[in-house]
C-alpha cells in the first residue's frame, strides 16, 4: 500500500518533508514538521489513513464540528479545543492586558455587540467558535445589513468580531481561523454610505403618524407612543420589559450600543402604561404582543412601522431612491425618525449634550458632533422666532415723538458769531459761560481776526440771535 502514497519531497531553509494531495479541486501540500523521513513517512501514513477514515465517516456524520474533533483525536490522540461562544468574550479579554484601561462605556459597547452576536449564533443552533465558518460570518454581515445600521457602525461591528477571531486563531488556533476577516467580509467603504439621514418630524407630519398608527391597531399605537415619548429604537421599544422602569424613569440597557440609557416618564406613557398594565398584568413585556412578533421576526414589525410611515406621508416623501448601482433605497421617515425628533426638541430646549447622552443612550463622538450641530441650529431657529415674535408685538408699535434737536455751539455757529461778539455774549446766546464757549474755540481750532468787544444784549436780541442761528446752522 506505501506504494500508492504520494513523494515526499523536503522543501524550506528547514528541510521539511511535505506531500501532496489532492482535495475538492484543489492541489495542496501537507508539512510533515519534521525532516526526519522515517518520521515522515509514519505521519504521512497516519494523516492519510485518518483521511480515508474520516471520509466513511462524513456518510453517516453531518456534524462538521464532531467530525473535526474526531481527526483531530485521530492524529494527535488528544481532544480539540472546542470553545463554546458563550465563553468566546472572556477569552478575549483575558488576552488583552490594556483592556480595563478602555472606558466602561466602551466596554459595555463590545461586551453587547458580541453578545448579540451570540444571540444570533444560538437562533442557528451554533454554540462553538469551530462552528462559526466563513459562510456564517458572511449571513451575519448580511443581517447586519438588513438591520439598517450606520456604516461607520456596520464596520465597527465586523472590525470587532475580526479582533476577537483573530486573537482567538491566534492564542487557541481555531479551526476557522478568522472568518471576519476583511478579505472576507467586505468593509463599507465611503461610497456605499447611506445617502440620507432619517430625518426629524414636524410637527404636522407626526401628528399625521400617530392619526395612522391608530388605525396599524392598539399593538403599534402604543409602539409608536413609546418611541416617540423616548427616542429609545425599535428593538429597545418593542421589547421594553416592565423591570425596566422605576417611578419616574425607564432604565434600560441600549441594545444596539450597550450603553446605559434613562428617559423619564411624560404624561402620555404614564398614561399608556397605567392601561398596559391592567390588560396584560402578567407579561413582562409592556407590549407583549409586539415582543412577540419581534422575537420571531423582527423585520415583520420594521415592515409594520414602515406601512404607517408610507400610509401618513406618502411613500415619494418617506422613501428617497438610492441611485444607480445601489441595491436598496434610503428610508429617511421611519420608526428611527422618532430618535430624529427626540433629539431635535431636546437640542431646542438646550438640553446640555451630557443630558441628552444619558437620556439617549449614546456616546460615541460622532453622536456627539451630530448633537453639537442639532444645538447650534435649534440656537439659530430660537433667534429667528424670538425676532420675529417681539416684532409682531402689537403694544410695541407705537409712535416714536421727535426730540428737539438741541440747541449748542457748532464750529460753524461759532466762526459766524466770533466776528461780531466776545466769549460773554456768546455764551449768553448759548446759556454757556464764556469760558465753556472759549473751551471749544480752541478744541475746534477757531481764531480771531481781531479782539470784539460787544455790549450787553437785551433779552428780545438773544432770541433774535437765536433765530437766526437756529435756521442757519441748527
Amino acid at each position: 500500500m506505501a506504494k500508492n502514497f504520494p513523494k515526499l519531497t523536503p522543501r524550506g531553509n528547514k528541510g521539511y518533508y511535505y506531500f501532496r494531495t489532492f482535495e475538492n479541486g484543489k492541489d495542496k501540500w501537507i508539512n510533515t514538521r519534521t525532516d526526519d523521513i522515517t518520521e515522515a513517512r509514519a505521519y504521512r501514513k497516519k494523516i492519510l489513513g485518518s483521511k480515508e477514515s474520516m471520509q466513511a465517516l462524513s456518510l453517516i456524520e453531518k456534524d462538521s464540528r464532531k467530525l473535526s474533533d474526531m481527526y483531530v483525536k485521530s492524529i494527535t490522540g488528544k481532544d480539540e479545543t472546542s470553545i463554546l461562544l458563550d465563553e468566546a468574550f472572556c477569552k478575549w479579554t483575558s488576552t488583552q492586558p490594556r483592556y480595563k484601561r478602555i472606558s466602561e462605556g466602551r466596554r459595555n459597547i463590545h461586551s453587547s455587540r458580541f453578545a448579540a452576536f451570540v444571540d444570533w449564533c444560538k437562533n442557528k443552533n451554533l454554540e462553538y467558535v469551530e462552528q462559526v465558518t466563513n459562510e456564517v460570518a458572511l449571513q451575519y454581515a448580511s443581517y447586519l445589513s438588513t438591520e439598517n445600521y450606520a456604516a461607520s457602525t456596520y464596520n465597527e461591528i465586523i472590525a470587532h468580531l475580526s479582533n476577537i477571531f483573530d486573537t482567538l486563531d491566534k492564542v487557541f488556533r481555531t479551526s476557522n481561523r478568522n472568518p471576519f476577516d476583511k478579505r472576507i467580509v467586505p468593509r463599507i467603504s465611503a461610497s456605499d454610505k447611506e445617502v440620507a439621514e432619517h430625518k426629524a418630524l414636524e410637527p404636522e407630519q407626526l401628528q399625521n403618524v400617530m392619526n395612522k398608527a391608530v388605525e396599524a391597531g392598539q399593538g403599534i399605537l402604543d409602539l409608536f407612543i413609546i418611541g416617540s415619548q423616548t427616542g429609545m429604537r425599535l428593538k429597545d421599544a418593542a421589547l421594553l420589559k416592565w423591570k425596566s422602569l422605576d417611578k419616574s424613569f425607564i432604565n434600560i440597557k441600549a441594545s444596539k450600543t450597550g450603553v446605559d440609557a434613562r428617559p423619564p416618564i411624560t404624561k402620555h406613557l404614564k398614561e399608556m402604561f397605567e392601561r398596559r398594565q391592567e390588560l396584560n398584568p402578567d407579561s413582562i413585556y409592556v407590549l407583549p404582543e409586539i415582543a412577540e412578533i419581534y422575537n420571531r421576526d423582527s423585520s415583520t414589525v420594521a415592515k409594520l412601522c414602515k406601512k404607517v410611515f408610507e400610509s401618513a406621508l406618502g411613500k415619494d416623501m418617506t422613501i428617497i431612491e438610492a441611485g444607480e448601482g445601489r441595491k436598496v433605497n434610503t428610508a429617511v421617515y421611519s420608526f428611527h425618525s422618532f430618535r430624529s425628533t427626540f433629539m431635535s426638541l431636546l437640542a431646542m430646549r438646550d438640553v446640555s449634550i451630557r443630558d441628552a447622552m444619558r437620556i439617549l443612550g449614546w456616546n460615541t463622538p460622532t453622536m456627539v458632533q451630530k448633537y453639537e450641530r442639532m444645538l447650534e441650529a435649534a440656537r439659530g431657529d430660537s433667534d429667528r422666532r424670538t425676532f420675529e415674535l417681539v416684532n409682531e408685538i402689537s403694544q410695541l408699535n407705537y409712535d416714536i415723538p421727535d426730540a428737539p434737536v438741541p440747541f449748542e455751539p457748532t464750529p460753524q455757529s461759532l466762526s459766524f458769531l466770533m466776528s461780531k461778539y466776545s466769549n460773554v455774549a456768546i455764551g449768553k446766546i448759548y446759556g454757556l459761560s464764556d469760558v465753556a464757549i472759549g473751551q471749544r474755540i480752541k478744541i475746534w481750532g477757531l481764531k480771531r481776526a481781531k479782539k470784539v468787544f460787544s455790549p450787553d444784549l437785551s433779552d428780545q436780541q438773544l432770541e433774535t440771535i437765536r433765530l437766526e442761528l437756529k435756521n442757519k446752522f441748527h
